[in-house]
């Protein structure tokens, strides 16, 4: 599956305003690992299973990182990252590559 441009800057904005509690704990997740949420593009985001989202963002130096952010039997605020994956060498060859090309010009056009 692969998103459009508009897809892809509804997902970065969720990600960098939202008040909804899964979006303040991913920012803070990112930050824990620092990573700037208002820097990056997030380019995949979806439910992939109960209290399960899965999302692929860009950092703003062009890191290309897959996520599983896990909330099951706990509140949503106490989410964590239980899968974290540096896929920079290797996002060319996953099914999400379109939707990572695509963000890779919003960055290069939010750097400019």
């Amino acid at each position: 599956m692969s998103f459009s441009r508009d897809d892809i800057l509804i997902f970065t904005n969720l990600l960098r305003v939202s008040d909804d509690p899964m979006w303040v704990r991913i920012r803070t997740l990112l930050q824990e690992r620092g990573i700037d949420a208002k820097t990056s593009i997030l380019v995949e985001s979806f439910p992939d299973d109960t209290s399960f989202y899965f999302g692929v963002l860009i950092t703003k130096d062009g890191s290309v990182i897959q996520y599983g952010f896990d909330y099951l039997g706990k509140e949503i605020q106490n989410g964590q990252f239980s899968e974290w994956q540096d896929l920079t060498q290797q996002y060319k060859d996953m099914p999400y590559c379109k939707s990572v090309k695509t963000g890779m010009i919003l960055r290069d056009e939010e750097i400019r």
